[in-house]
């Protein structure tokens, strides 16, 4: 008996399908590394209070603002001035 891959063409261009298990430690990282960002990013502290922790984590992330060199620099200018 031979066992073989069989390729349907639109398998190359889909995306493969993870265990539940690999889905659920995914999320679970997605989150750690989500969080980790809002408590220690100062520029996405003002944000904080627009982030719903109920949703989707992969949607949290979608809605997230997109810093800018500006805005970190700001952000650190600021910081800095408060001192120690």
């Amino acid at each position: 008996m031979r066992v073989g891959l069989r390729l349907v063409p639109h398998a190359m261009t889909s995306l493969p399908i993870f265990s539940a298990n690999l889905r659920t430690r995914l999320r679970i990282s997605a989150k750690t590394a989500l969080e980790t960002a809002l408590s220690s990013v100062p520029a996405y502290q003002t944000w904080r209070r627009y982030d719903r922790p109920s949703a989707d984590i992969f949607a949290r992330y979608q809605a997230m603002p997109v810093l800018t060199k500006a805005d970190l620099a700001h952000t650190n200018l600021r910081n800095s001035s408060s001192g120690p």
